[in-house]
């Protein structure tokens, strides 16, 4: 992690200087981007407060509600990580991130934040966004293995890239390459924990969607049965009692039908 480690000392020299800073971590699912992001987040703070500890796993947010709680709660000089983590995956989730971020960013330049947004690819930022507030582009290619476009490229990339239907950060040549390990630091058990309890909830999730669903999809066939008996002349009583359900309950649904 060499030449990030030096890149990290430039952009701390000019957070002093009345500076923020935002980049982007972008890859793959699994090649580590998050690991890279632990690792930039414990060697700031390290510089910030002479050590890093498990606390400071609260800056890394793996949701956009403690994203933006953390981001309105950082005193300058304060990193703070939105690692994306599916966040984003509707269209319309996109556009509120993006419509939140630009907001956001029009008065957080005085407040001197680091923010690393860890996403799949630098294009789910807004075009404005990404030309006018990304000062650095990092992406993991590789388990491990990074490569890194400055403020200057960035825009470049962008612009080449506008009208290719597949994108190709490479058009542009990195500044530099470099590697970095398994984040093994005092955030590592914190962030197992945050993760692990993150993809409970998804789950949890997932189920509840999947019953409600299921759900749905009984009770339309419930109705059709009803409706199709209706329609063979059976009386409402004669219909409830075939189905399991109140008369009301076909009554209803025949009103439905009317």
């Amino acid at each position: 992690m060499k030449r990030i480690r030096k890149y990290l000392d430039i952009r701390y020299e000019k957070h002093l200087k009345e500076w923020d800073s935002v980049i982007a971590i972008c890859g793959s699912s699994g090649v580590g981007k998050s690991n890279l992001g632990l690792n930039m987040a414990e060697f700031w703070y390290t510089k910030l407060k002479g050590i890093c500890e498990s606390e400071d796993i609260k800056h890394f947010c793996m949701n956009k509600e403690d994203f933006v709680t953390d981001l309105s709660d950082c005193v300058p000089l304060e990193m703070t990580i939105f690692d994306e983590a599916g966040e984003l995956s509707s269209r319309s989730a996109l556009s509120k991130f993006n419509k939140s971020m630009m907001i956001a960013y029009q008065v957080i330049r005085a407040d001197k934040i680091f923010t690393i947004l860890i996403l799949p690819e630098l294009w789910y930022l807004d075009s404005f966004f990404r030309n006018t507030k990304i000062k650095a582009l990092f992406h993991v290619y590789k388990r491990g293995r990074v490569a890194c476009w400055l403020s200057q490229k960035v825009k470049t990339v962008v612009q080449l890239n506008q009208s290719r239907y597949l994108k190709n950060y490479y058009l542009v040549k990195p500044d530099f390459y470099d590697t970095f390990p398994i984040y093994q630091g005092v955030m590592a058990e914190s962030y197992r924990k945050m993760k692990t309890d993150k993809t409970t909830q998804a789950r949890l999730k997932l189920k509840e969607e999947i019953s409600e669903k299921s759900a749905v999809n009984e009770r339309d066939l419930r109705n059709a049965k009803i409706k199709a008996l209706l329609q063979a002349g059976l009386t409402q009583r004669d219909v409830a009692n075939q189905i399991g359900v109140s008369q009301a309950t076909v009554n209803n649904v025949g009103s439905d039908q009317d």
